[in-house]
Order: structure tokens, then C-alpha cells, then sequence
């Protein structure tokens, strides 16, 4: 469940709302500010936002979130209407690609980088191709190796562990070689 909050904007001794945010979401600049209010506020505030309107809260409220009581609501001309209803739309699509598409895949690349980074591959711009064809090389060179025999010998058993130590890192790499290079896609 997303908990919303109003994203406003200092203007003298009152917040001008500029729309409502998410919980745990990302401001676009330090100008912003998270302010709590109650459901019924939220409501009203998005309504009225819509509808191209001016959405003021004093910065003296009486409790701690905001009431519709302490929303101002003002009209303004049919002009200031129409702009504010196409900045609200535009603003509404950028903040839903911004906050839920790129960070979550922005997280997945970073995290396969720094799981193939881990697992000893260093990719960079110079070396990115080679390293692809290396891991998926790695890949088909380590196939999983075949049960030993219950009269295997101290040699045998440690070569059959080697390969299968082999085969797991060689598989591992190669997962997350498909999730980075996914996400990257993404990006």
C-alpha cells in the first residue's frame, strides 16, 4: 500500500501544493516539501489540482497534517486553468516513470553489477563485449559434471568438487549477466 502525501512549495508564510507524492518517494529538488495530510485533504487537494485550481496551505496549521479545513483553494483565469491542468498531467507522467520504472531498474543494475563484480568479472566500456563472451565461454566450457562412483578415489572426489565449484560460478555469472544486461536495456 502507498501511503500519500501533498509535495509543496515554500511561498512566503504558506506551502503552495504542487501535487501529491508517495511515501519513501524521491523529491526532484530540496524546494520541495513532504507535508502529511488526511485522507479526505488528499482527496480534495488532487480534485482541485486537476481542475487546474490553487491549491495554498498556511504554514501555522493547528495538527500535525493537514485538514480540507486548512486547504485555501483559489480560482484563478481560464488560461492559468488550462496551463496548470497540462503542467499537472505532464508532471503526473514524469513522476510515475521517474519513481517506479528507473529506480527499481536502476537497483537491479547496480546490484548485478556489484554481484559480477564480486564474483571477480570487471566490466567497463573497454572491455564489455569480451567480458559477455567470456562469461557465456565459461558457461558452455563448465558443463556440470557427471555423479562420481561410491569407490571413488581422494583425487577423484576433489576434481569432481573443482567442477562443480566450476560449473556453479561459470552458471552464476551467467544469471546475472542476464539480469544486468536486462535492467541495462531498461535504463
Amino acid at each position: 500500500m502507498k501511503i500519500e502525501l501533498l509535495l509543496g512549495k515554500s511561498n512566503g508564510s504558506f506551502w503552495e501544493i504542487c501535487g501529491v507524492t508517495y511515501f519513501g518517494a524521491s523529491s526532484f529538488s530540496d524546494d520541495f516539501v513532504v507535508l502529511t495530510a488526511t485522507r479526505i485533504a488528499i482527496e480534495k487537494t488532487k480534485e482541485a489540482l486537476s481542475r487546474g485550481k490553487r491549491v495554498v496551505v498556511s504554514k501555522k496549521h493547528e495538527f500535525v497534517e493537514i485538514l480540507p479545513s486548512d486547504l485555501v483553494i483559489e480560482d484563478v483565469d481560464a488560461l492559468t486553468i488550462k496551463k496548470r491542468i497540462a503542467l499537472n498531467d505532464i508532471n503526473a507522467a514524469m513522476h510515475q516513470n521517474i519513481l517506479s520504472l528507473c529506480v527499481v531498474d536502476a537497483l537491479d543494475y547496480l546490484k548485478s553489477y556489484m554481484d559480477l563484480l564480486a564474483g571477480g568479472v570487471f566490466v567497463n566500456n573497454s572491455n564489455r563485449e569480451d567480458k559477455y563472451f567470456e562469461i557465456i565461454e565459461a558457461a558452455q566450457t563448465n558443463p556440470e559434471p557427471d555423479p562420481i562412483s561410491d569407490d571413488a578415489t581422494i583425487e577423484e572426489e576433489q576434481e569432481y568438487l573443482e567442477k562443480k565449484r566450476l560449473h556453479k560460478i561459470a552458471q552464476d555469472n551467467l544469471e546475472t549477466l542476464e539480469k544486468y544486461l536486462n535492467s541495462l536495456d531498461k535504463i
